[in-house]
């Protein structure tokens, strides 16, 4: 099992690991390697084909722990870098407050002992800078630059300063316009505000694309369909009409136009493969053929010899093929049937139902070869297309040649 766990993980790290649809195949390969690996040492003790598939999804079961694991690591990584680089963009909480203290003195200055005495009240202070605001040589300095540092003092200093000032400072002082510098790096933040808003968004676009696209929500019905491919014109599922509607009424029965190919009391010998088994048992509706399958593959499958004679009446036409069947257990079965008729040639692997109760399963086939058999044909069933080696029972199986 190390060696197939190795091979899982070098799978993964070559491949887009990340994609879940990417490592379920990576996984299935695994299992189909273990099935050939057994077989091919010609394992064929149930218990221990049982016990090496257990082991083995038991280790797959591991490695995909580990990998959503992973996942959900470096989804929070990333998020916390994005996280991070808006926080360094944005501005520290004591520069801004700093900047709201600060009052708007239009590019100017004042002296600080004349600020300190408007803030402690001082009458003739407040009379000194009225008289300075009317005079035009007045003491006022000359506006500094931008980018100066103003005079060094503490927080409360600044908020003290910015009431005096306000307090004696006119209207048109009071509206003057802020800062370039302030502007600039204002506008600068709401950049960044909307570059992470857009950000989000398009991150969750592409979430949604991608379970768009990972769920098979733009696949056509075909590309949905994950049965066997069926190569045409072997078989076709139609409904049924004309003849063969005629021939087959579900409350009277087959007429005499149906062709037997094979009853549970008939001495028709069936042949079961190396992983199947076929017997029959007396049931209620009369003897039926239980066939119990416990691979998906050829090793799994019955074969029911199909006369001479059948296929002759079957050469170059559509002929309908109906299977009398039903489920062992309380909860229905697929199964898959496929034939080869000799020199008519075969039909694809077909998906069919066998219910609680005892039913029958029709479907169509078309021979354009007209060239007469002169060898049985086969029809294979196979119980375990789904795996778990649900038994079925198969009642009888019938021809209706085409006209």
């Amino acid at each position: 099992m190390s060696g197939l766990e190795t091979a899982i993980r070098n799978a993964l790290a070559r491949s887009e690991r990340d994609d879940a649809h990417v490592r379920a195949r990576i996984y299935q390969s695994a299992r189909q390697a273990l099935d050939a690996g057994l077989k091919k040492q010609d394992i064929t003790d149930p218990d221990v084909i049982d016990r090496q598939r257990r082991g083995l999804e038991d280790k797959i079961r591991e490695i995909e722990i580990e990998e959503r694991h992973r996942i959900r690591a470096a989804e929070a990584e990333a998020a916390a870098r994005a996280a991070a680089e808006v926080q360094i963009d944005s501005p520290t909480p004591d520069l801004a407050a700093d900047r709201m203290d600060e009052p708007s003195l239009g590019g100017q200055t004042r002296d600080p002992s004349q600020i300190e005495a408007g803030a402690a009240g001082d009458e003739d202070a407040f009379g000194s800078l009225a008289a300075m605001r009317a005079e035009p040589g007045s003491d006022r300095l000359a506006p500094e630059a931008p980018s100066s540092p103003g005079p060094k003092e503490s927080r409360f200093g600044r908020k003290k300063k910015s009431k005096a000032t306000r307090a004696t400072r006119p209207e048109s002082e009071l509206s003057a316009p802020q800062v370039p510098g302030e502007k600039r790096k204002r506008q600068r933040r709401g950049l960044i505000s909307r570059l992470f808003i857009y950000f989000i968004f398009f991150t969750f676009l592409a979430m949604g694309g991608w379970w768009a696209y990972s769920s098979g929500l733009f696949l056509t019905p075909e590309q949905r369909d994950t049965s066997v491919p069926n190569p045409p014109p072997a078989v076709r599922e139609e409904d049924f009409t004309g003849a063969a509607g005629q021939a087959f009424n579900p409350q009277q029965g087959f007429s005499d136009d149906w062709l037997q190919v094979y009853t549970a009391d008939s001495k028709v010998a069936v042949t079961p493969g190396a992983e199947a088994s076929a017997e029959v048992v007396a049931m209620a509706d009369g003897p039926a053929l239980r066939i119990t399958s416990r691979a998906p593959g050829a090793g799994g499958d019955v074969a029911i010899p199909v006369p001479v004679e059948v296929l002759r009446e079957m050469a170059g036409k559509t002929s309908t093929i109906a299977l009398t069947l039903q489920a062992v257990g309380n909860a229905a079965v697929q199964l898959a049937v496929r034939c080869d008729f000799a020199s008519l040639g075969s039909c694809s692997r077909h998906r069919v139902m066998a219910m609680q109760e005892r039913a029958d399963t029709l479907f169509r086939v078309t021979f354009d070869r007209t060239l007469a058999p002169t060898q049985a044909g086969r029809i294979y069933v196979n119980s375990d297309i789904l795996g778990g080696s649900q038994p079925i029972l198969l009642y009888s199986v019938r021809v209706l040649p085409g006209q």
